[in-house]
């Protein structure tokens, strides 16, 4: 349903054509040229359907070879031609929008990075503080109650101030403030102020919001909702006309309602989290399963970058610039470290170490990612991606899905959310990006964000009356989804099973799924016990 490759056929013996599948039911196959296409729609991976189509249009004998190699998604690798089922555009003019929900990482940050030796050059951090707006007001509680919890790990990071200034690690800058601002001033134009889906004013039964217990991610979320729903300013009360005689009672009433202050602005619930309840992000303490798989991920990550053929030349390059020794590319995530401290000071202005060129920029972000997201986005084209998927974002699509039914369900009068604010982190965008097709090549920027939309369509429309359909936007674009041709978006039920459906895990499913046990007859290749594991997370 979402793998590709290219597979030799050879027809008499003559001559070998290029046979690009997904699988398993084939539109069309076209000769005539060197590659020949096969078009899917749906199911799981299998050739010999493919194999079986091209039988099926009269071609002659053939042989298949067995190995194949990894291509684009799907979706990339189709025809726009070919015809497609359960796909359907979208008018906004004549579709109705049932819900929406946004997923986004935190604006720009200081570095995660413990090497000051990295900035050294330019060691004052001094972006950080009160954001140059005035922030909505917002109530955080936790899923169990608590106002305001404490997160250890942000505790940690609330300690560790980078160099000279008052900015600590991980924090959000003045930057990052902008960015959530203008993000949330994008979605009222789009869904308050264009669709007229949203009220010009927060109401706590149309709106929900959920963060991870960052500050920067909490910031963030405080951001975006006040570019969505600003406060209210009370305009200035105007003179009261001259007059010759007393104003009649309802003229006094009148005057006195304009001069009066306006009241308290809505203070905004928002919810968060322990990691025990986390589902925006993978916690494998409270998941040893998870662990397991992503301790593999790990030794595969190392092994994929270390391939890489700018590998070499990058890491003599790190080392002549930033005088890192042989043991920092031993530790976990090198490329990683790197990367983050120098897209920080590159977003925010500061000087990058001399011989830091645009060409190693580019490298590093390319290797980090690969080794970042071999681990929390890992491809679900094996058996190894889509458990990693399911057991750390399985949670959040089986959310993100159960909205929808309930959006549909609900009687139409009946007031419930109609959207829903997720703010999170790039382990939270990476995976979700991967669930739905998309090879992750580079790093999601700062406020990266991917929204769901359900749409229904109306009534009499060809084919499609009364058909829900799901349209993905990734950072305001639409997103092109598995088995849809481009401009085209699946219907509910089709992005539910076949999109999703492989990585959806209920919360009350979860805890037993992360003590599953890995047995030697199972179909994955057997991991090292994590004891056995360099960690080398200190």
């Amino acid at each position: 349903r979402r793998f590709s490759g290219d597979t030799n056929i050879l027809f008499g013996g003559q001559k070998t054509w290029s046979f690009r599948y997904c699988a398993p039911v084939h539109k069309h196959i076209k000769p005539g040229n060197e590659r020949v296409n096969c078009v899917i729609t749906s199911g799981m991976f299998r050739s010999r359907l493919c194999v079986a189509a091209a039988l099926a249009t009269g071609y002659g004998a053939f042989q298949t070879q067995s190995s194949f190699t990894i291509g684009h998604s799907c979706a990339e690798s189709a025809p726009s031609t070919a015809p497609a089922t359960n796909t359907y555009k979208v008018d906004e003019s004549s579709a109705k929008l049932k819900l929406v929900q946004v997923v986004f990482r935190h604006g720009a940050r200081t570095p995660l990075s413990a090497r000051k030796d990295f900035w050294a050059h330019d060691p004052v951090w001094d972006m950080c503080g009160d954001p140059p707006y005035q922030p909505v007001p917002i109530r955080v509680t936790s899923t169990t109650g608590e106002l305001n919890p404490e997160c250890p790990g942000n505790l940690k990071q609330r300690r560790k101030v980078l160099g000279e200034g008052q900015c600590f690690q991980g924090q959000l800058t003045f930057l990052g403030q902008q960015q959530a601002h203008e993000f949330g001033v994008w979605l009222r134009k789009r869904y308050v102020e264009r669709l007229k889906f949203l009220p010009p004013t927060f109401h706590a039964d149309r709106v929900r919001a959920r963060t991870t217990n960052y500050d920067r991610t909490i910031q963030t979320l405080q951001g975006v909702l006040t570019g969505l729903f600003p406060p209210q300013q009370a305009a200035p009360a105007p003179a009261p006309p001259a007059q010759k005689q007393k104003p009649g009672p309802r003229a006094a009433a009148s005057q006195q309602q304009q001069q009066q202050p306006p009241g308290p602005p809505t203070v905004i619930p928002v919810t968060t989290s322990s990691d025990l309840d986390e589902i925006l992000y993978a916690d494998t303490k409270s998941c040893p399963h998870l662990g397991t798989f992503m301790k593999m991920g790990e030794a595969l990550s190392r092994e994929s970058v270390r391939r890489d053929p700018d590998y070499g030349w990058a890491r003599g390059e790190l080392q002549r610039v930033l005088g890192l020794d042989d043991a920092f590319f031993l530790r976990q995530w090198p490329m990683t470290d790197v990367y983050d401290a120098m897209v920080s000071m590159k977003a925010h202005g500061k000087a990058l170490p001399s011989g830091m060129s645009e060409r190693l920029l580019l490298a590093v972000d390319r290797m980090a990612t690969r080794e970042f997201a071999s681990v929390v986005a890992p491809s679900v084209r094996d058996e190894l991606g889509q458990n990693v998927m399911r057991l750390s974002m399985g949670v959040l699509l089986h959310t993100i899905i159960s909205n929808m039914e309930s959006a549909l369900s609900a009687p139409a009068a009946s007031g419930g959310p109609t959207m829903m604010l997720y703010s999170g982190h790039d382990s939270t965008i990476m995976p979700l990006l991967a669930a739905l097709g998309v090879d992750i090549a580079y790093w999601p920027p700062y406020l990266s964000n991917i929204i769901f939309e359900l749409w229904e369509l109306p009534p009499g429309a060809a084919g499609s009356g009364g058909q829900h359909v799901v349209r993905v936007l990734y950072n305001t674009h639409e997103l092109q989804v598995p088995h849809c041709p481009p401009g085209s978006s699946p219907s509910m039920s089709m992005f539910r099973e076949e999109v999703l459906g492989p990585f959806l895990l209920s919360h009350s499913d979860w805890g037993a799924a992360c003590q599953v046990a890995v047995t030697h007859s199972g179909s994955l290749p057997q991991p090292k016990s994590v004891s056995s594991v360099v960690d080398e997370d200190e």
